[in-house]
C-alpha cells in the first residue's frame, strides 16, 4: 500500500517523536545484527579468532558440514 513513509508517534520516546513505518521495520530487521557484530568484536579482542560469520545460515552450514 506504499505506506513505508507514513508516520506514527512513538510515545515511549521522551518527548514523543514521529517515526516512519519503513524506518521502524528496517530498525527491527537490523538491530540484532549490530549486537552480533559488537559481540564478535569483543570476542576477537579477547583473542578468540576462529569465529564464523554471525548469521543463522552460516551456523547451520557449519553444523551440517562438520557433521559429515
Amino acid at each position: 500500500e506504499q505506506r513505508l513513509d507514513d508516520c506514527y508517534i512513538d510515545v515511549l520516546d521522551n518527548p514523543p517523536t514521529p517515526k516512519t513505518f519503513g524506518g521502524t521495520l528496517l530498525h527491527v530487521l537490523t538491530h540484532t545484527t549490530v549486537h552480533r557484530w559488537e559481540a564478535q568484536h569483543i570476542l576477537q579482542r579477547l583473542g578468540i579468532h576462529d569465529l564464523i560469520e554471525g548469521d543463522a545460515l552460516s551456523w547451520e552450514w557449519r553444523l551440517h558440514n562438520h557433521a559429515l
